[in-house]
């Protein structure tokens, strides 16, 4: 009877801890609700932001900057780049200086060479005349999330950290959403037959897609951390703001790491049909080939009613065609053709020390004759290689895939749960980046520099 007692009150001191160490969450996610409704209390919402900052250890240090990213366009005051980069990143930087001194803590090799190499690529950019703010920012992105590895290499689970980061990324993107639906953030598209309303969230409806594509793969996983009820909550708010960003793009690269997912899972496909597996393995694999599954089913319906409703794809495919068979490719292509043929040009024209080693870390504009406007390019590889050059975009896209497809984080290979998760996020960010500008945004550093 005692060691029951005893064995209740230990599972609700571990409980109550554990319930504590998410409590910042709640208060960003109320804080970040709040914001934009009143200048002034937007004021003394960053104050508090700041407060809780200061009040956290190393791993929720991570959690937060992770989470306040999904904010970082709303977040911002006018005339002023944006409060997450201005106060709140320095605020990071500095606490984390602070706890890498306190606990003496050195740099490996690996994170000096990262950090040269993105210092190497901001001289270039100096000499180049390309060096500026966003410059900084980037080099500051970088310096804070090497700070973050060398602190968090120091706790020796690093599969929890890899599914609270991802249970973190539902949290903030799911508030997002709810954000984006209180400050009724919808923008219109016209097209020639309708004007399509599509939910952009707190980013544009592109890169809102992708977000909602990393919280719903995550879900799959770790669905067991919010239970059945809240789990289905966060689907249905989740999958709903998927469908309402009227991204095809975000919704075929879904299904496509979904039925990827299937195909990977094979061998456990075959072992649930053959009744090898018993007791909560059998449960768990069920369910999870189920949900994956039922998203497949959902995702292609989704794709389907937006096809016949708003004919976006046939359009596009009928309109390829045609300017194909014209030869007018450029316009087949809604002018990503002609972006990159102008990158490429403008690639070619540079000093030779520019086509080895690029022209900034930042992402650069080029103007383009087809557009009549300076544009980016919309696609993180043709990025790595005008930044970086044909030798560091080769070994930035090298060090990529290596993470990638060796299961890599914070130089460990990860158990199998945690190794599949950050595979498939890793891969639905790859998948995106064709279509993004993206290659130094925080969560790209973050899931594949750690």
């Amino acid at each position: 009877m005692e060691n029951t007692k005893k064995i209740t009150q230990e599972r609700r001191i571990t409980e109550t801890a554990e319930a504590k160490k998410w409590n910042f969450v709640v208060a960003f996610t109320v804080l970040t609700l709040l914001f934009g409704f009143n200048q002034y209390l937007d004021y003394l919402l960053v104050a508090a932001m700041a407060a809780v900052i200061l009040a956290l250890n190393p791993k929720q240090l991570l959690y937060a900057y992770v989470y306040l990213y999904f904010f970082e366009e709303v977040l911002s005051f006018p005339n002023l780049y944006g409060i997450t980069i201005v106060i709140l990143s320095p605020l990071i930087a500095v606490k984390l200086l602070y706890i890498l001194i306190k606990r003496k803590i050195v740099p490996k090799t690996r994170e000096l060479l990262i950090f040269g190499f993105f210092l190497f690529s901001s001289g270039i950019a100096l000499i180049s005349g390309n060096f500026g703010k966003a410059t900084l920012v980037v080099d500051m992105t970088v310096a804070i999330v090497l700070m973050f590895s060398m602190v968090i290499r120091q706790y020796r689970n690093k599969d929890e950290i890899v599914k609270e980061l991802f249970l973190t990324i539902i949290i903030a993107v799911t508030n997002a959403v709810v954000y984006g639906l209180a400050h009724n953030n919808f923008m219109d598209e016209v097209r020639s037959d309708a004007v399509i309303w599509r939910f952009n969230g707190t980013y544009e409806p592109n890169y809102m897609a992708m977000f909602l594509n990393l919280s719903l793969f995550s879900l799959i996983r770790l669905r067991s951390y919010f239970g059945i009820p809240l789990s289905i909550a966060i689907f249905i708010v989740n999958f709903a703001a998927l469908a309402y960003t009227k991204s095809t793009t975000g919704l075929i690269c879904f299904l496509f790491v979904l039925m990827l997912k299937v195909i990977k899972n094979a061998g456990v496909i075959r072992s649930l049909i053959r009744k090898q597996l018993t007791g909560s393995d059998k449960v768990n694999a069920a369910l999870d080939i189920t949900i994956t599954v039922l998203m497949m089913v959902m995702t292609v319906i989704v794709i389907c009613i937006i096809e016949m409703k708003y004919h976006i794809i046939s359009e596009k495919l009928l309109l390829i065609v045609n300017r194909i068979r014209t030869g007018n490719i450029s316009s087949a292509t809604s002018g990503r053709l002609p972006i990159i043929k102008k990158f490429y040009q403008e690639f070619r024209a540079k000093p030779l020390i520019n086509i080895l080693f690029g022209n900034a870390p930042q992402s650069l504009k080029v103007y383009s004759k087809y557009f009549g406007d300076y544009k980016y390019a919309h696609n993180m590889y043709v990025d790595l290689f005008y930044c970086f050059g044909l030798v560091g975009g080769t070994i930035s896209l090298g060090f990529i895939l290596r993470q990638t497809f060796c299961h890599r984080f914070l130089s460990e290979t990860l158990e199998q749960q945690s190794k599949s998760l950050i595979f498939f996020e890793r891969l639905i960010l790859l998948l995106s980046a064709i279509g993004l500008s993206m290659h130094c945004e925080v969560l790209t550093l973050v899931l594949f520099l750690l």
